[in-house]
């Protein structure tokens, strides 16, 4: 059975919640493994939007073996969004399983250059709500609260637009980011080089997966044109984990920045208006034009505002 085929399946009538796991759960956010394939075995339930960092740490129902390495089919509730790993604290391949899917045989799903899915699940994250990642676009974000981000400098590159307030464990599940080549033999993702954020937006980036090792913080309206000036290490920076708040988040101080770093939209629409005006201006006088112009783009240098890049 393909992939696209096995999502449309319909998961069955839910198990019994495990009440050990996150109290006033959505009862429609669930997801049941199976230690066998086709909903046989050793099985548990766990309810609710929740991380769970090492399946070693539960063991089935009724039963004293530990789940990690052991899942062979599974299933989802009407409101849930999964995201299973092949490591600890959310790390390695990932696989993402949408709402009422139920999956027989998790051999069926292939981990190019590694094999498959069977006896593979180590750690999972499941959302009550789908998640502003599962669904990026390159589209300009709407609303105020987003981030989007570029492969490149300079807003260059793949873009992705993160729309809403969310948690994103590791920036490989979202949508279209990593990517398998066939000639190496190896999965790829695309580690963001520059990013701009929405009027209501407060962004932090991390190191690792799990929101481990904070990077930066970014508030409204940024234009961050390159990312690797946050680097804790020389080259590149690794963003491997972030939070997106559409309110000031307590304790939120962010990151120091120069004028030549980040630049925020205020100054472009300050820009903008003094452009026009002296456009006016201009218009009115042609044979300063050339002059004023030049004066213009010196002083006031045009760019774009956070949701046009």
């Amino acid at each position: 059975m393909s992939f696209e085929q096995d999502q449309l399946l319909q998961a069955q009538t839910a198990p019994a919640p495990d009440t050990t796991t996150a109290a006033a759960a959505n009862p429609d956010c669930w997801v049941s493994f199976w230690e066998n394939d086709d909903y046989k075995g050793n099985t548990r339930t766990f309810s609710g939007a929740q991380t769970i960092n090492d399946l070693a740490e539960y063991t089935y129902d009724g039963d004293d073996q530990e789940m990690d390495d052991s899942i062979n089919s599974l299933k989802t509730g009407p409101s849930t969004w999964l995201c299973v790993f092949s490591q600890h604290k959310c790390e390695g391949e990932i696989l993402r399983v949408g709402p009422n899917t139920g999956i027989k045989n998790l051999e069926d799903y292939n981990l190019p250059g590694l094999g498959d899915w069977q006896n593979t699940i180590v750690s999972f994250v499941t959302y009550d709500h789908q998640p502003n990642f599962w669904d990026a676009t390159n589209e300009t974000a709407a609303g105020q609260c987003w981030v989007k981000i570029y492969s490149g400098t300079r807003y260059t590159g793949e873009a992705f637009a993160l729309r809403g307030a969310g948690e994103v464990v590791n920036t490989g599940c979202i949508d279209g980011y990593r990517y398998y080549n066939e000639e190496s033999g190896y999965w790829y993702e695309v580690y963001p080089n520059s990013l701009t954020t929405g009027p209501t937006t407060w962004v932090e980036l991390y190191e690792d997966a799990s929101y481990g090792t904070l990077i930066a913080r970014f508030g409204p309206n940024s234009l961050i044109p390159d990312l690797s000036k946050y680097s804790i290490s020389q080259g590149a920076v690794r963003v491997s984990s972030l939070k997106v708040f559409e309110q000031l988040p307590a304790d939120f101080t962010q990151t120091e920045q120069t004028p030549n770093e980040v630049i925020t939209i205020q100054r472009y629409q300050t820009a903008q208006k003094l452009g026009s005006v002296l456009g006016d201006v201009i218009g009115m006088v042609p044979e300063v034009g050339g002059l004023l112009t030049g004066m213009l783009d010196l002083l006031w240098p045009s760019g774009p505002s956070t949701a046009e890049v």
